[in-house]
């Protein structure tokens, strides 16, 4: 398979002429409608056509030098693409505009890359979710994990490169939403520093938390796409070994054993490979929850106002609920939590003064069975991915046992490598680092 290819060697093979985009770009459309014939639902929207036309001037050799020439990525379906439906995982979404005439921001990214848009894919909806289940268009399974939920929100984004439909997926992260995925598949994401990049052409979530992103299979692969996606430069692996902060304490009691084993035993990795590190009692993070709730819930009401009227009973209910709880959030409550918020950020800087970055758990679960009731998931999870969300820091999930998503093992092991915000090169240098130790 191709796309299972790390980017260097499939960058090489499109250059020598060994498969030609035309190649790549069908066994990957062959590979998605296949799927699709077979249940999987990782693609709300796929249009051949559109794809085939979108491809054809890669076949005259012209953008194959750029840094994704050639390159299949799918788009989560919050991202507009130009000349293609956006439903936001909702049936009613696409018949409240009209079909989009411009691409969103990090869509033109990929063009602009010499990518190719390869489908819109599944996603919790409205992106308030972090299962990968949804109502409307069904579970979204992990492709080599049958019974399992891909977790969300950004579910099909991680599918198309576990099934191989894409090299890259496009996905968005406000509480977890690519970190998640991420760990439940066996991948790797990127979720920059909060503002770097633009969500413009994205439906939003929760504005104080939104960021763009990506996954994708390889470790050393991250600075090559975040360069050209999002504006992060490749700056050179460092010579020394990090000083890394291993997060202890009460924050990590909703985590199965099995978690925490991995947990310990990234951590001792680290220390072979000649990093320092170092635990801190993490008990200030169980704050972050009680603010990154009532903040999101405020702002996706303020997002969904104008729909609710006439589309409330179109939406699933759990996800109503939720939003309906955010027009309860009074402005003045909001301004107060959003005052809190900033204080224990500032609170939080001492840590940067100790660490390069930190290593925590990205999920307290390995797996999340479809069909089993998962409506206290998410209270589970979030005391975990909220803290990196409040604080609007980069996070770089990669596999924290295991050799890729074909690999059992990788299947819910993923751990968060955590920076100061701003320093997503940094972050990417220190996993180059990783990605060269055999991590």
């Amino acid at each position: 398979m191709h796309t299972a290819l790390p980017l260097s060697e499939l960058r090489a093979a499109l250059a020598r002429g060994e498969i030609t985009p035309r190649d790549l770009i069908e066994n990957a459309l062959a590979t998605a409608t296949w799927r699709k014939a077979q249940g999987a639902r990782t693609f709300l929207h796929l249009d051949p056509d559109w794809i085939r036309a979108e491809a054809g001037e890669l076949d005259r050799g012209s953008g194959l030098e750029q840094a994704l020439g050639g390159i299949p990525v799918s788009v989560k379906d919050c991202f507009d693409v130009s000349g293609q439906p956006t439903t936001a995982g909702s049936t009613f979404y696409a018949g409240t505009r009209p079909t989009p005439a411009a691409d969103s921001w990090l869509a033109a990214r990929v063009r602009a890359a010499g990518g190719v848009r390869l489908g819109k894919t599944h996603l919790n909806e409205f992106a308030y979710g972090i299962t990968g289940d949804n109502a409307h268009f069904g579970p979204c399974e992990i492709p080599m994990r049958p019974g399992c939920l891909t977790g969300g929100s950004s579910s099909g984004a991680a599918a198309s490169v576990v099934e191989g439909s894409a090299v890259v997926g496009l996905g968005t992260d406000t509480g977890g939403s690519l970190r998640a995925p991420a760990s439940f598949c066996g991948l790797v994401s990127l979720r920059p520093t909060r503002g770097v990049g633009s969500l413009e052409g994205c439906f939003p979530l929760a504005q104080s938390f939104d960021t763009p992103g990506f996954l994708l299979r390889h470790l050393a692969d991250a600075p090559i796409v975040a360069e050209a996606l999002l504006d992060v430069p490749i700056t050179p692996v460092p010579e020394s070994a990090p000083r890394v902060g291993i997060p202890a304490g009460s924050w990590l009691e909703g985590c199965e054993g099995d978690i925490l084993e991995n947990h310990s035993d990234f951590a001792a990795r680290l220390r072979e490979a000649g990093a320092v590190t170092e635990e801190w009692d993490a008990d200030a993070w169980n704050e972050a929850v009680s603010l990154f709730v009532p903040i999101q819930t405020f702002e996706a009401w303020a997002n969904h106002r104008h729909l609710l009227p006439a589309h409330r009973d179109e939406y699933e209910p759990a996800v109503r609920q939720r939003i309906e709880f955010g027009g309860t959030v009074t402005p003045e409550a909001y301004a107060q939590y959003q005052a809190r918020r900033a204080g224990w950020c500032v609170r939080q800087d001492e840590l940067w003064g100790r660490f390069d970055f930190l290593a925590l758990p990205v999920s307290p679960v390995r797996e999340i069975r479809i069909g089993e009731d998962q409506s206290g998931f998410r209270s589970r999870i979030l005391p975990l991915t909220a803290p990196a969300s409040v604080a609007g820091w980069p996070v770089l999930t990669v596999r924290g046992r295991g050799a890729g998503p074909e690999d059992q093992e990788s299947h819910g092991r993923g751990i968060g490598l955590v920076a100061r915000p701003g320093s997503d090169a940094a972050l990417l240098a220190w996993g180059a680092w990783l990605a060269a130790r055999g991590f």
